[in-house]
């Protein structure tokens, strides 16, 4: 029987694994820091032990030379032989960041003299001794037979290279842990060469293992964890040498093995993993469209009479197509989580550099929200993230004098709502300082109201090149943080809310739609041409009256509501592009984040879900618009974005930013 082994897909399947393992590794290790606790310390050998038996199974020598070390460092802190600190840590989030890169790399060695390095440096601390266990709260560790000489027979199935298992690697492995290895090779299952499969296992092995120093029964036992299902393995304790004992044969134990296939890079980064659940919530749901499709078929066949049938029918199958997708943009969806696993190390690295005592509390990551998003989302919270470090926590002397304690929180929760997803990430530190803001402003020559209310100047942090640093930092004070933040957001379709109390600490709240690719929308008509805008822009429409539009000087229209009067843009003239059409009897309300407006319309055509297409792919940005859709009559309308469109007509709010801003929240 022949097996014909895909060495790339393999590399591939391994690679996106490995990403996981890395991570679990990184967020092991920080989480070790703040509090040690025994299990933690196996959970994170068991993942450098699953990266170490996965590379070596598809041959990354290279991966599995940095796993070792790290490896020997983890068992002797596992078995309390380790006194661990700062340099420890260190050391372990520098390997974790050089696995990732070369994980990155398609499994080679990013760094060969940084692996070098970081070998060295691991080697020497896996000799600190410990006078007490380095884990306080790890309990007492019994192991079986921990010094004594094992003997193991280890006899692989015929398709254990199918399986992917390679007896030679677990040879190698149990050289590492013994001081003497004694191996007999039992050959004579081989049948004659003319009879051989190549691809087939036919030899056993039987090995008398003197363990080396901290090396336990247990240990030696993990050493066939990627082969055990295809092999059989019996360990015991060694008996006294049989005076009829088979010679021994000495089996070469390869210290490199040849390089496997290259894939292709960002393997990793293209692929999600998908819960059982949703996948057979999709199946389901194919499976009641094709009934409908098959009810609609038979309708159209007979004809007659049944058009009041066939429209029941279309119409039950619409709805199965909205479930439907729902379902798939649910498989597009990943929880916040994905962007918490990289904060713990920033905030670690950065309050190290400011001298800080930072607690990071990470609430809603099982919030979910679009992949895209969350992968554009990276920036603008990592710019929010050091802001806070740098400027809105207070160093500890500072906190302690204002009687808080020494340590500042840095709060970062999820949380959906109507539709979108909220972000915050809040500090308990300083709070924004409103008359170093003005004065900054005015030097600047901003446009700053004559008596600006807390929101105005909020606002005015976000302006392009604003920046209160006294001197520029490698973390701040060249003015291309939070514009660089709104912008991003902005262009996601989202908005940024700024709330402060001084010496209370700073909130940023972030609002975001669920998804980028299908919306809730109004179709209108307006300059003549049919449009489509986001739903969760509108507040209301309304009967345009004569007498309730005005023009105000330096303003141009504005409408008299009830309780407030808004400015009134037409689409035509802001956007230099009148397709004709009567002038517009209705308005549309929109609320564009802090702003709002109305907007003049000829027709509201009707509320529909639309699927949007990126006019950047496929054209350039458009001030203005989110994007592009297809109508169900096959005409392409373009998707307004209300922000945008209030950028564009020259609309701003009382503080010349579309930023809101209010009293800080619990």
């Amino acid at each position: 029987m022949s097996f014909d082994i895909d060495l790339q897909a393999l590399r591939a399947t391994f690679l996106v694994e490995a990403i996981e393992l890395v991570g679990i590794l990184e967020a092991g290790i920080l989480a070790l820091e703040v509090t040690p606790e025994i299990e933690r310390v196996h959970d994170v050998f068991r993942a450098a032990h699953s990266l170490k038996g996965g590379a070596a199974t598809i041959g990354l020598t290279s991966l599995v030379g940095i796993t070792h070390a790290l490896e020997t460092v983890l068992d002797r802190w596992r078995n309390g032989q380790l006194v661990v600190g700062r340099a420890h840590y260190d050391a372990l989030l520098r390997t974790a960041d050089l696995l990732r890169a070369s994980v990155e790399a398609n499994g080679e060695v990013a760094d060969p003299a940084t692996a070098a390095a970081l070998d060295e440096e691991l080697t020497r601390l896996a000799q600190t001794s410990a006078a007490a266990p380095a884990v306080a709260s790890a309990p007492p560790r019994v192991e079986s037979g921990s010094a004594e000489r094992l003997r193991i027979g280890f006899s692989p199935h015929p398709d254990a290279f199918g399986l992917g298992g390679d007896p030679l690697l677990v040879l190698r492995e149990l050289q590492g842990l013994a001081t003497t290895l004694e191996i007999e090779l039992d050959r004579s299952a081989i049948p004659p060469l003319a009879d051989l499969d190549p691809d087939r296992c036919y030899v056993r092995w039987d090995l008398v293992l003197d363990p080396a120093p901290g090396v336990t029964r247990q240990r030696v036992g993990e050493a066939f964890e990627f082969v055990e299902s295809a092999a059989n393995i019996s360990i015991r304790l060694a008996d006294a040498p049989a005076a009829d004992a088979p010679a021994a044969v000495s089996v070469p134990v390869p210290t490199s093995t040849p390089a496997s296939t290259t894939v292709s890079g960002g393997q990793a980064e293209s692929t999600i993993r998908v819960a059982t659940e949703k996948v057979d919530a999709l199946v389901d749901l194919v499976g009641e469209l094709v009934i409908s499709h098959s009810g609609m078929r038979e309708l159209v066949r007979d004809g007659g009479p049944a058009m009041a049938a066939l429209q029941e029918a279309v119409l039950r199958t619409e709805r199965h197509l909205r479930e439907l997708q729902e379902r798939v943009m649910a498989v597009r969806m990943v929880p916040v989580n994905a962007l918490y696993a990289r904060l713990p190390r920033m905030v670690r690295e950065v309050a190290g550099k400011l001298g800080k005592q930072v607690v990071l509390d990470l609430d809603g990551g099982e919030t979910e929200l679009d992949k895209v998003l969350v992968e554009r989302l990276v920036d603008p919270v990592f710019h929010l993230v050091r802001n806070a470090l740098d400027h809105g926590i207070e160093p500890p002397d500072v906190r302690t004098a204002a009687g808080k304690s020494a340590a500042g929180t840095l709060r970062i929760c999820a949380y959906a709502r109507a539709g979108s997803v909220y972000l915050e990430v809040g500090d308990d530190g300083r709070g924004l300082q409103r008359d170093r803001i003005l004065d900054v402003a005015r030097a600047r020559g901003l446009d700053v109201p004559a008596n600006p209310s807390d929101a105005d100047v909020f606002a005015l942090i976000a302006a392009p090149g604003f920046s209160t640093a006294v001197e520029v930092t490698e973390l701040s004070g060249r003015g291309v943080g939070l514009d660089v933040v709104r912008r991003n957001i902005e262009q996601m379709g989202g908005e940024l809310a700024i709330e402060s109390a001084v010496g209370q600490g700073t909130k940023f709240r972030v609002r975001l739609p669920l998804t980028l690719t299908i919306m809730d929308g109004l179709q209108i008509k307006a300059s003549g041409q049919t449009w489509v805008l986001p739903l969760t822009d509108v507040a209301f429409s309304v009967q345009l009256d004569p007498k309730r539009v005005r023009a105000l000087a330096g303003m141009g229209e504005v409408i008299d509501l009830v309780n407030e009067t808004l400015p009134l843009i037409t689409l035509g003239s802001v956007l230099r592009s009148d397709g004709g059409g009567t002038p517009g009897t209705l308005a549309v309300v929109v609320q564009a984040g802090a702003m709002r407006y109305a907007l003049r319309v000829e027709a509201l055509i009707g509320q529909a879900q639309v699927v949007v297409k990126s006019l950047e792919t496929h054209y350039r940005r458009v001030p203005g618009m989110i994007g592009a859709t297809i109508l169900g009559d096959g005409k392409v309308a373009l998707i307004l974005d209300g922000q945008g469109l209030a950028a564009t007509a020259g609309l701003r709010t009382q503080g010349g930013a579309r930023i809101a801003a209010g009293s800080l929240l619990s």
